[in-house]
């Protein structure tokens, strides 16, 4: 009823030589072991944005749609138990030893995700693992993902490679990274806080305190959107895509100068200063 319109549930429960492709693909690129059919299913409750799943990470009421919910979670637990037709499916190695980046990461969580289902004795069980998991990391891309570039249609792309830095790597600069970290501390915690303009010389670790950033919050709900100047005039379609979410957002731009001929920074004053939205 809710996790039924996704397709993908739907084809990759059939036995066709594509759908078994498609696990492999799926396998390859996130460095999957053992069970793929369990992993597969994994990663579509944790991708599902629906009523139910929405409103867990908003920790709202999830009213009637929790006993939907209950239903569909219900079979794909029956589902998740079926040992695969083919065996390689239950064991598989992924060719690929080394990922590198984002797709290391979310493999890593999938396949936490996957034991942590395992274990559940019985349907109930299984409902409270999957609840457990959206109240922890949130559903969807902004849940998988730590970042995203803002695309000229307005829309997001995920981030696949972030570099691991943090405040350590940066040399010195002790009261600027302190005022950095406390601000990022009093936004996470719902406080009041400041937009951050970053300036200094090139190599001076402007770009490396945004991904450290990112890195040190990540798990307190942070998530990043890297937005360009000529991009400006989507920040109120890309509120619009934030605003429901239960996370942090920080919009990254790289680049504040502007030419005579450039009016893009009207749209950034209107945003900063506020209209009618709130």
């Amino acid at each position: 009823i809710l996790y039924g319109k996704n397709e993908l549930f739907k084809k990759m429960m059939g036995d066709s030589e594509e759908n078994i492709y498609s696990l492999l693909e799926f396998a390859e690129k996130y460095g999957i072991k053992g069970n793929l059919v369990k992993a597969k299913i994994a990663w579509l409750i944790m991708k599902d944005e629906n009523p139910f799943s929405l409103s867990v990470e908003r920790n709202d009421s999830s009213g009637s749609a929790e006993e939907f919910a209950r239903k569909d979670l219900a079979e794909l637990c029956h589902k998740f138990f079926i040992e695969p037709q083919e065996e390689i499916l239950e064991n598989y190695t992924p060719t690929k030893q080394q990922i590198s980046g984002e797709e290391k990461r979310i493999g890593g969580l999938i396949e936490r995700f996957v034991k942590a289902l395992d274990m559940t004795p019985n349907e109930e069980e299984f409902f409270n693992e999957v609840k457990a998991f959206y109240v922890t990391y949130g559903v969807g891309e902004f849940g998988l993902n730590k970042a995203f570039y803002m695309l000229d249609d307005g829309s997001l792309m995920p981030v696949s490679h972030i570099k691991n830095v943090s405040f350590d790597d940066i040399y010195g600069y002790d009261s600027q990274k302190e005022k950095l970290i406390r601000n990022t501390c009093s936004f996470v915690e719902g406080g009041g806080a400041n937009n951050v303009l970053l300036y200094g010389d090139s190599g001076t670790g402007k770009s490396t305190s945004i991904k450290a950033v990112l890195n040190m919050f990540y798990d307190q709900g942070i998530r990043m959107v890297q937005i360009q100047k000529h991009q400006f005039v989507h920040l109120s379609l890309l509120t619009e895509q934030l605003k429901k979410r239960n996370y942090r957002f920080v919009l990254y731009m790289d680049d504040l100068s502007f030419e005579d001929f450039e009016v893009e920074y009207k749209y950034l004053k209107a945003a900063i200063e506020g209209g009618l939205e709130e």
